[in-house]
């Protein structure tokens, strides 16, 4: 996923020569120092502002929670994989950054936008702000977090399984097509020719497709495995002599097997 900051216009900016940006958040009272109607992303602004909408077409929901800046790098080493010490320490060395949101504060006198803690989607937002505030009011002390968390987790693993499978599918549709372009001396190379471009396909992948041939009539089913599977006519098939496709170019069928019988009535076909 893409998060991309929106561009700001000069008048968006609360001292242009010192390019201060104005994200139209609320004055500073006392220590509340952060705006939680506002955050610096758009994408984040609308899961508060419209939460329903986000929900139904983004899976996801937001919680805003108050926890201490201790409490936000050790959540944000649980999304990076790392320690809340490592975080801190990343985050501290851009001095410039501190100094600038020193100002926004104390000069300006307006808060930030709203930090954001992405558990769903394995995102952060607002690290600098959030040791700012530790370092300048405490580090046990709450300050309001933007907490997102995928709104149905098993919808999220259906959903990442399909987008799984509909790459599969292309890859898959993509080497066969590939193949059907070519003349071939034997009916051998055609089988040899798919199976190397789905080689070539998923070279970079971490597991191998098994690669299953059958022949039912005039159909050739080319499937690896449940739910990735496609087909072509014998005809297609350009030969450069009268060579024909054998039972030897297809793998045996199991009669017995349930994903045979799913697919052979996908196809409409009968043995």
């Amino acid at each position: 996923m893409k998060i991309r900051k929106t561009k700001l216009l000069e008048s968006s900016y609360l001292d242009p020569e010192e390019k201060f940006s104005d994200y139209r958040t609320k004055d500073v009272e006392g220590e509340d120092i952060f705006d939680t109607s506002k955050s610096e992303l758009s994408y984040y602004t609308n899961i508060l502002t419209n939460p329903d909408y986000v929900k139904n077409k983004k899976n996801l929901v937001g919680k805003i929670e108050y926890l201490s800046p201790k409490e936000y790098f050790e959540g944000c080493a649980k999304i990076f994989g790392t320690s809340a010490q490592k975080q801190i320490d990343y985050t501290k060395i851009d001095k410039d950054t501190f100094n600038h949101l020193k100002n926004v504060i104390f000069k300006y006198k307006r808060t930030f936008p709203i930090t954001v803690l992405n558990y769903a989607e394995k995102q952060q937002e607002g690290r600098h702000r959030m040791y700012f505030a530790g370092e300048t009011f405490g580090w046990d002390k709450k300050f309001p977090v933007l907490v997102v968390n995928w709104a149905d987790e098993e919808k999220h693993q259906r959903d990442e399984y399909q987008k799984e499978i509909d790459k599969r599918q292309q890859k898959l549709d993509r080497a066969v097509q590939d193949a059907l372009q070519y003349s071939y001396f034997y009916s051998d190379d055609i089988k040899e020719q798919i199976e190397n471009n789905i080689e070539n396909e998923f070279q970079y992948e971490d597991i191998k497709p098994k690669v299953k041939f059958m022949n039912i009539g005039n159909t050739i089913i080319v499937s690896l495995g449940r739910d990735v599977e496609t087909s072509f006519e014998r005809d297609e098939i350009k030969l450069k002599d009268e060579d024909e496709i054998d039972d030897e170019f297809i793998d045996d069928i199991d009669l017995d097997d349930e994903e045979t019988k799913k697919m052979l009535d996908r196809y409409g076909l009968k043995l």
